[in-house]
């Protein structure tokens, strides 16, 4: 009788173990990451490339290629003022998106003057990097590939998914921030 007592306590302590980790269902493999990022460069690439077209058949705007991916060209250049918007500076402007083909998806009415303190609220990248480069009353025509513009996701309304947009932006004033912390 004392032996099963102590059989019962010998075979309580040996269940008592560290608990066994749960296993994923699905398991990612870096093998579909990669192809993930392969198919990602190929669709920019794509991208590019048409938009380079577009900008060789256009003989009124010089494109300059920025160095954040996007490629732009003033339509009306402000030689007077040398600074441009910095981050925490105050700025209105006006834009509107098209698709490449220029068919207009938002109008400058639709989206109105726009009142944005750079770098601090929500933009798509593209324009938040467009809007660094302009000065007052300039108006520069952008091509941002579908990565700088909405993504993936789009707008949920009419910019569609892996979308590369247009865009026309005007930039009104440039209300410098004056006190720096």
């Amino acid at each position: 009788m004392k032996a099963l007592p102590l059989f019962l306590l010998i075979i309580l302590m040996a269940s008592c173990g560290e608990p066994e980790a749960r296993r994923p269902l699905s398991v990612r493999s870096a093998t579909f990451l990669k192809e993930s990022v392969e198919r990602n460069k190929a669709k920019l690439s794509q991208e590019q490339a048409y938009i380079k077209k577009l900008i060789e058949r256009d003989s009124v705007l010089d494109f300059i290629a920025s160095k954040d991916g996007f490629w732009y060209a003033y339509k009306s250049k402000n030689d007077q003022v040398i600074e441009t918007a910095q981050p925490e500076d105050l700025v209105t402007f006006s834009y509107e998106i098209s698709n490449l083909d220029q068919q207009v998806l938002y109008s400058k009415n639709t989206l109105g003057v726009i009142t944005y303190k750079v770098d601090k609220e929500e933009l798509f990248q593209g324009l938040r990097s467009a809007i660094k480069l302009m000065k007052p009353d300039e108006t520069i025509f952008c091509y941002f590939p579908s990565e700088l513009a909405y993504g993936y996701t789009g707008d949920q309304d009419k910019i569609t998914s892996n979308q590369p947009i247009a865009c026309e932006i005007t930039l009104h004033s440039i209300k410098k921030e004056t006190q720096k912390q």
